[in-house]
């Protein structure tokens, strides 16, 4: 059996086309992103593919040079930046399998549609070559590379959902993608609500398959990959929870977290989570949450049930024209507002002939992805006067910011009988 080397490829950050800056006024960077090639004698797996038609080229020269065979290609978690580009690296590859988890394909199907709408094609406009989701589930005795296993291990939330490392047992490796970071400040925009908890816990369970290579998703270049970069998220972690915890304005947290830091590459991501998560009741999150649960929601209900007196076009105050909409029979574009309107009396009329009275939410999840775009996934059960369930869906909404405020730009709707979001997309995906 062959001896397993690695190497890593870093990705420096690039230039965010958003409106929103840093204090001082200079843009916002994305992070430097690594990619991870495992190789043999002869064959090679490479994990996390960047994001970018530059940097994907980059890699396929980088691979290339290796002189090895690429077999398969690992993401260990959805967010664009670690595959993006996978579709134009296989058509290079022809030979190379993708592999990632359900959880991860899952976030694939949201992160490269609306995903892409939202946040990734504003951000990086011109940029990031089609990506359609061309994954498989990983096999649960992982991926074998000339006789070694390499071993997809779920560790739950870290920095999003669902996240992965990738264990090489036979070389002591773990390829940790967003579970850590080293050198890099931690992007913790989705860490509300226990999200520091759960990657904690996910920091645990890497350390306990006792690695003696880490190699981080963000990176800085000059720093080795070393294990005790678990510790170090960990520290970064637990300084970021106890200063969150005194309620600081976003600009004094910046300033500590920054001080705590000040070798650490990349400040953006300090910076927005910090007007996300600590702006008090007009930061991003809240508003989006209010206007959906606190507005759009009662109206949508009111109108429906009867009890609030508005016609079928009350719905542009909420829906944009064009709407992305997906649900079982596939997904669509709905260019007119005229079409938009005529989707929702189509809804109306049906759940009215069942009786409908009212919306109970067994579960909800809002995730913000700057201070104009946000995401809200919910669980609809659509009820009757007497109580009775006529349907339970599962439905993500796309949510975006202008002049007007807030509209809901595309929804994904999926039927369920589930009370659990998680759930729901695993088994969809």
């Amino acid at each position: 059996m062959s001896e397993l080397h690695y190497d890593v490829l870093v990705h420096d950050g690039l230039p965010r086309h958003r409106e929103q800056k840093l204090p001082d006024g200079s843009p916002i960077v994305s992070s430097p992103v690594s990619t991870t090639l495992i190789y043999g004698d002869h064959d090679a797996v490479l994990v996390d593919p960047p994001f970018t038609y530059e940097q994907v080229h980059r890699v396929g020269e980088w691979i290339k040079s290796f002189g090895r065979r690429l077999v398969a290609v690992y993401a260990t978690h959805g967010h664009g930046d670690h595959w993006f580009s996978t579709e134009l690296l296989l058509q290079r590859f022809p030979g190379a399998v993708a592999y990632a988890t359900e959880g991860t394909i899952a976030m694939m199907h949201q992160q490269g549609t609306e995903g892409r709408a939202q946040m990734w094609d504003v951000d990086f406009p011109g940029q990031i070559p089609p990506s359609p989701v061309v994954y498989h589930p990983v096999p649960n005795w992982g991926i074998m590379l000339e006789g070694h296993q390499l071993l997809a291990v779920e560790v739950g939330h870290t920095d999003t959902d669902d996240t992965t490392v990738l264990h090489v047992p036979d070389i002591d490796l773990v390829v940790a993608g967003d579970v850590a970071y080293n050198g890099v400040h931690q992007y913790l925009l989705e860490s509300a609500h226990g999200g520091v908890e759960a990657w904690l816990a996910a920091l645990d369970k890497v350390a306990a398959l006792q690695p003696r290579t880490v190699v981080a998703g963000h990176k800085n270049k000059e720093l080795p990959d070393d294990a005790a970069i678990i510790d170090q998220t960990r520290d970064y972690l637990l300084d970021a929870r106890r200063l969150m915890a005194e309620k600081p304005s976003p600009q004094q947290y910046f300033d500590q977290m920054i001080a705590l830091y000040p070798d650490r590459l990349n400040v953006g991501p300090v910076w927005y989570s910090a007007v996300a998560l600590l702006s008090g009741p007009s930061a991003p999150v809240s508003e989006a949450e209010e206007w959906f649960f606190d507005d759009y929601l009662p109206t949508w209900i009111g109108v429906c049930a009867g009890t609030i007196d508005r016609t079928s076009d009350f719905i542009l105050d909420y829906w944009s024209a064009p709407l992305n909409w997906s649900d079982n029979q596939g997904s669509r574009w709905i260019l007119q507002p005229v079409d938009v309107v005529s989707v929702l009396e189509q809804l109306h009329t049906r759940l009215r002939e069942a009786g409908y009275a009212d919306t109970a939410v067994p579960d909800k999840k809002v995730t913000v992805y700057h201070d104009n775009g946000a995401a809200i996934e919910v669980i609809w059960a659509r009820l009757r006067a007497d109580g009775s369930e006529i349907e339970r869906i599962a439905a993500h909404f796309e949510l975006t910011r202008g002049n007007g405020g807030w509209r809901i730009i595309g929804i994904q709707a999926v039927s369920t009988s589930s009370d659990s979001l998680k759930d729901v997309w695993q088994q969809q995906h």
